[in-house]
């Protein structure tokens, strides 16, 4: 039950990311806002509430804010995740869909595994397990670390004359793209193993495709979507070799962090 329970909320977390990011597009198409404004109010915003919730309601979420403010290479850590992991990775996707759209831009993120392998493999010389240890009372400081560098070079955008369609769209994207998807994120990790995480991340592309076509009425000519095929075919060939055996671990799962 907790495995089914765990898939369920990887999926949805998945489908959720790919919901914001078909959301974003029209803001960004109709130069409503820029890629460096959606990141702020998703990090800034979305990281705070997700840092508020977190803390009032888990007791260990409490503690570990105390250790990061105590320890200087916890902190550092941290920092450099929110900068180059959070803030950087999602202006280049936002600018992505910005140039090019959503389903486009979420296929190329999911290649991160891949380049993830042969970095580690050149450093390493050897073939790497691509795990990392999911830091679930950290990510809400990465975020707001994030959004607060975004904020030194971004002006916040006047929402006040933002039309009631585009108002929600910005509501859903900070909320449920960001707030909800990452929680259900962090939820999966403690239930599921890496593999399967990694494999539920999946449903992002696809998810964006199927928004894609519902709200924007998109239309995938046969190149783009032989590409997609291709794309998300070769990540699950490069996951499933290493983990399909594997048994569901006792300890924290471990998997690579999101950068959405």
């Amino acid at each position: 039950m907790k495995r089914l329970v765990g898939t369920l909320c990887g999926i949805i977390s998945a489908a959720l990311f790919g919901l914001g990011g078909i959301l974003a597009q029209p803001l960004l198409s109709e130069q409503v806002l820029t890629p460096q404004q959606i990141v702020l109010l998703r990090l800034l915003i979305g990281g705070a509430m997700l840092l508020l919730y977190r803390n009032l309601f888990f007791k260990q979420a409490r503690k570990s804010t105390k250790k990061i403010w105590t320890h200087w290479r916890i902190l550092t850590r941290i920092m450099i995740y929110g900068i180059a992991g959070l803030c950087t990775a999602q202006i280049a996707f936002f600018s992505a869909i910005n140039y090019s759209n959503a389903a486009v831009a979420t296929v190329f993120q999911s290649t991160s595994p891949f380049i993830l392998l042969v970095f580690t493999a050149l450093k390493a010389k050897r073939l790497p397990m691509l795990n990392q240890i999911a830091a679930v009372d950290i990510l809400g400081w990465a975020l707001v670390i994030g959004g607060v560098i975004a904020l030194i070079h971004t002006p916040l955008p006047n929402l006040v004359r933002f039309s009631k369609t585009q108002l929600l769209a910005v509501l859903i994207i900070v909320i449920l793209a960001t707030v909800v998807a990452y929680d259900l994120y962090l939820e999966s990790l403690k239930l599921i193993d890496g593999f399967l995480a990694t494999m539920t991340g999946l449903f992002e592309p696809i998810s964006s495709v199927l928004f894609g076509m519902l709200f924007l009425h998109q239309i995938l000519v046969p190149q783009a979507l032989v590409g997609i095929i291709l794309v998300v075919g070769a990540i699950m060939i490069l996951n499933l070799p290493h983990h399909i055996t594997a048994p569901v671990p006792s300890k924290p799962c471990q998997c690579t962090m999101p950068n959405q």
